[in-house]
């Protein structure tokens, strides 16, 4: 080293921009598992470095926890940054798979058996072939680049087909003109109520409400006429939509039929397609399938019953479990509740400790070593606390008030506290949360969803507006009750109106 070179310290404590923004984007979504979430951040860090193993997946990963506390949804949300879509990703539900002779359905059934491909075979390449569920195909179809077909010729045109399809796509550019109408319209209703606000609080200027009101008349037109060209679009949509899942249909046939005679994959070739593969409580499965994990763990590879052989070398590979469920339950300081943690417990940090120790050692005791010596890392997932009950509740309410709008009902709810607590307790069963954040959807369905669906079906409550929640208590009963509002012309009444009071 020269006397004039300069040592500069490295920076290894930060994560980049990309991983930042996917470990964001995971936190939004999954509540109260940051150690866990990081774990997984550590993993998306490597693959988006390109440094990885040349004979292994990607990352294989146990996830161990109790039920319902976002250890499917993790890879859920990771299928969703990669390929734009939750249900991207292969999933194996292992209590499917108790019986040794249920794994034919995995790598397909060997040859004599009903079922058996033959990959000569040219009479099995039509719409009607299926693919083991561990085949290449169901693994890499989520990766937008298994487009780029090999077969040169048929790529062309197939691609050609495909530009024209996106090209012309009128659904996707009807529903972008649809969004564009809505933020106009939320933007026109905002201006409305400034105005309206300052109208009612004006001094008794009559030149100066006069001009006020004519602003609010102008706008209200705009709206009118914007939401009168809404529903146009929407019918049009609706028409454009047919058209595009017909062409949808047939380039999924025809891509199809590629990939069964062998003009998508060449089994010679480099993988290139990212792909995630979820085995759902691994437990529940029969031995064999633990040893079926061996050689995708260990090899990156799997061969299946008709000689085939399935890449998991660029594979992002969760199994998760339930093991150790009843031993982190003990854990919680002196609350018999499974998966729920009360204020007042032991310090945190030491918690989080004994609930990763207990969970591994039940892991050891459920899988063999070779098994367990294989695994990238073990992600141990905390049972979850009310508070962070709460902040789920929180992030479904969002998710709901966005599928109104999508569904041109578009109101804006708001949950009082004394509701979201409700609505937690009658989640968990006999005070037992045992199903995690499972029930909490279900249970904003039954109070909150049924509730102003009904309100709109008998037209007491009329979007656009405003849906407040409040809990009263009847004769020692709680129930939950919603008030509106709604814009209002000049000179009407703007006070809250009550649409009605329902039962839990």
């Amino acid at each position: 080293m020269g006397k004039d070179d300069e040592l500069v310290r490295l920076n290894t404590k930060d994560m980049g921009p990309k991983v930042k923004e996917f470990l964001t984007m995971l936190s939004r979504r999954v509540k109260g598992q940051d150690m866990a979430l990081r774990d997984v951040a550590t993993a998306y860090e490597q693959y988006t470095c390109g440094l990885k193993k040349k004979d292994k997946p990607i990352f294989s990963g146990l996830f161990l926890g109790p039920s319902g506390v976002g250890k499917t949804l993790v890879a859920e949300i990771l299928a969703e940054h990669l390929f734009g879509s939750r249900g991207a990703f292969c999933k194996i539900k292992c209590e499917d798979f108790k019986e040794r002779h249920q794994i034919a359905s995995l790598i397909g059934s060997p040859p004599g058996y009903i079922g058996f491909q033959d990959p000569n075979d040219e009479k099995r390449f039509n719409e009607e072939s299926t693919h083991p569920i561990l085949s290449q195909w169901n693994l890499d179809r989520h990766d937008s680049k298994v487009l780029q077909v090999e077969n040169k010729d048929e790529r062309d045109k197939f691609m050609e087909r495909k530009k024209k399809y996106d090209k012309d796509n009128e659904a996707k550019q009807v529903s972008e003109e649809i969004r564009r109408i809505k933020e106009l319209v939320n933007k026109l209703e905002r201006d409305v109520d400034v105005l309206e606000g300052q109208q009612s609080s004006a001094p008794k200027d009559k030149a100066g409400k006069w001009r006020i009101a004519a602003k609010v008349t102008k706008l209200k037109k705009e709206l009118l006429a914007l939401k009168a060209q809404g529903v146009v679009l929407s019918e049009r949509l609706k028409k454009a939509k047919v058209a595009y899942e017909e062409e949808r249909a047939y380039l999924q046939k025809w891509y199809r039929s590629m990939a069964d005679r062998g003009a998508v994959y060449d089994s010679d070739a480099p993988r290139t397609y990212t792909s995630i593969v979820l085995f759902d409580e691994i437990e529940k499965a029969d031995e064999s399938l633990h040893h079926m994990l061996y050689e995708i763990m260990d090899k990156g590879e799997l061969q299946l019953a008709n000689g085939r052989t399935t890449s998991f070398r660029n594979c992002f590979l969760f199994m998760t479990g339930n093991v150790g469920e009843r031993e982190i339950a003990d854990i919680q300081s002196g609350n018999a509740n499974i998966g729920f943690r009360q204020q007042g417990a032991k310090n945190e940090a030491e918690e989080n400790q004994n609930i990763y120790q207990v969970a591994v050692e039940a892991a050891k005791k459920t899988f063999p070593a070779a098994f367990m010596g294989r695994l990238d890392k073990i992600v141990v997932f905390r049972p979850l606390k009310f508070e962070t009950l709460i902040e789920i509740l929180d992030v479904h309410v969002n998710e709901l008030i966005v599928d109104f709008f999508e569904a041109d009902q578009p109101i804006l709810i708001t949950l009082e506290d004394p509701v979201k607590k409700f609505l937690v307790e009658q989640s968990m069963e006999g005070g037992r949360n045992a199903y995690g954040a499972r029930n909490l959807k279900a249970r904003l369905g039954k109070y909150i969803t049924s509730k102003l669906i009904r309100a709109i079906g008998n037209g007491s409550l009329k979007p656009p507006a405003d849906v407040f929640a409040k809990l009263e208590e009847v004769n020692g009963k709680k129930r939950v009750v919603f008030d509106s509002m709604a814009l209002k012309f000049p000179g009407e009444d703007i006070s809250p109106k009550t649409n009605g009071k329902t039962n839990p």
